[in-house]
């Protein structure tokens, strides 16, 4: 026996377990592979898009939002010109212009006359649905054609009855033009008004009710001087 010198330590020999472990193990194969990195890449183009889109809309509802609210103050300056303006002077025309304090904006507004057949719809409505002949449903039309004709011209003369406020506000997205528009259905209510007050001073003249035959008349109010109108001393002193 030797002094001073060790046997070497030989490794272990492989168990049978750990080579079975070894041999069963599979990575993913190059197709796989692609396969996983198309569908990821897929996801993300996707997702990319649905954010990019849901950017683009939240802008371009701001806009809108934006100009509706524009348009509506368009609107209350058209709906002050008509409550102190004369209506036959409310139609114009304004082409594109920039908001001064939103330059980004910019309006047109465009007020005209507006001709709707209310006078043939009336006259139908009137002279429809009769069971008489052709020719007394044609005399009783044009009847009520000049009988409403008769009266509109009483009403409103030779000034237009409806009118109608169209503004449009546009803005620039990209190459783009976007429009946000308003409409406004103006009436002649001024001539309808006069109208209304005269005919309510004629129903009450005509409904004041008549004094009798034989009744007297009631007395007058005194006057300042102390007497009344007849001349006899009312109940108050003169100064």
């Amino acid at each position: 026996m030797t002094i001073g010198t060790t046997k070497p330590k030989e490794s272990p020999a492989p168990s049978s377990r750990s080579v079975l472990r070894r041999a069963g193990e599979r990575s993913f194969t190059l197709i796989e592979t692609i396969i996983a990195l198309s569908i990821i890449a897929f996801l993300i183009v996707e997702v990319a898009t649905v954010q990019g889109n849901s950017i683009v809309f939240s802008e371009y509802g701001r806009n809108v939002t934006h100009a509706t609210w524009l348009a509506k103050r368009v609107m209350s300056q058209v709906e002050y010109y008509w409550g102190t303006k004369e209506f036959k002077e409310m139609e114009s025309k304004i082409d594109e212009r920039k908001f001064e304090d939103f330059p980004e904006y910019s309006y047109s507004l465009e007020t005209k006359e507006w001709k709707f057949p209310f006078l043939q719809l009336l006259s139908g409505a009137m002279g429809g649905g009769g069971s008489g002949s052709a020719e007394e449903s044609a005399s009783g039309s044009a009847g009520a054609d000049g009988m409403l004709d008769t009266v509109i011209k009483q009403v409103f003369g030779d000034e237009p009855i409806f009118m109608t406020a169209h503004t449009n506000v546009c803005w620039s997205e990209g190459a783009s033009k976007q429009c946000s528009g308003l409409t406004l259905l103006l009436t002649n209510k001024a001539k309808l008004d006069q109208t209304i007050v005269s005919l309510k001073k004629t129903y009450d003249d005509k409904m004041r009710p008549t004094p009798a035959a034989g009744t007297p008349p009631p007395p007058k109010p005194p006057t300042a001087g102390g007497t009344t109108a007849g001349g006899a001393p009312g109940g108050a002193t003169g100064g």
